[in-house]
């Protein structure tokens, strides 16, 4: 991953992500529109993220990324 990276749900449109740092600190939250989305980490130094994922306020999943 090096500055951005897709998000693809087939059944849910994904209206929102957050992304925290290891230590858990909330580091962006961008919205999106759709089923497929890009989310923008240029901003973002190399390491380890988490993100949470949601549709209209409710989370859907969480995942961890490495920005390289």
């Amino acid at each position: 991953m090096r500055n951005y990276f897709q998000i693809t749900s087939p059944l849910v449109a994904i209206d929102e992500v957050e992304l925290f740092n290891a230590l858990g600190q909330l580091v962006s939250t961008q919205k999106l529109v759709g089923t497929n989305a890009q989310v923008n980490v240029n901003e973002l130094a190399v390491g380890t993220y988490y993100i949470r994922i949601y549709n209209q306020g409710s989370f859907v999943k969480s995942a961890k990324i490495v920005k390289q």
